[in-house]
């Protein structure tokens, strides 16, 4: 589980009148530090899953697709503001896979992808198709991804 130190830290200590102790445990939000959020599983690689380089060779194909998060990025200004999960290899390496999850399906989601995700071992299943020259998978659910290792 991440956490990010950063933002406790900057809490303002002075305001509240409380030890650290109390900032860190004060009410975050709608939920509290501490309080147990769903968080991705971590399960085993399935059998038959396919390794992210051989993605580009099943286009077309529903399958499950295995890989290292290597980078993440929500484009908040593009249309549709997707969330990119970007396996094997950095965008914009087209050898890669990219899971792409649209605002409209990130709800469905109890946590931040582009966070949660980020340096995890992930795979992901869905119907594998070209966008451009590059390959990707939509995940519309979060049951589609499993971190896994």
């Amino acid at each position: 589980m991440k956490i990010r130190i950063a933002a406790l830290l900057a809490l303002p200590l002075v305001l509240c009148s409380c030890s650290v102790v109390d900032a860190v445990t004060a009410p975050v939000g709608p939920a509290q530090i501490g309080t147990p959020i769903e968080q991705p599983q971590t399960a085993e690689r399935p059998e038959g899953a396919l390794d992210w380089s051989a993605a580009r060779a099943s286009i077309g194909r529903t399958a499950t697709v295995c890989g290292p998060v290597v980078s993440t990025f929500t484009a908040t200004k593009s249309h549709g503001q997707p969330t990119f999960l970007n396996l094997g290899v950095d965008h914009p390496d087209p050898a890669g896979l990219t899971v792409v999850i649209f605002d409209d399906h990130r709800n469905a989601f109890p946590f931040d992808p582009a966070f949660e995700y980020d340096g995890a071992e992930i795979c992901v299943t869905g119907e594998i198709r070209p966008h451009e020259d590059f390959v990707q998978i939509e995940a519309r659910t979060p049951e589609q991804i499993t971190v896994v290792g």
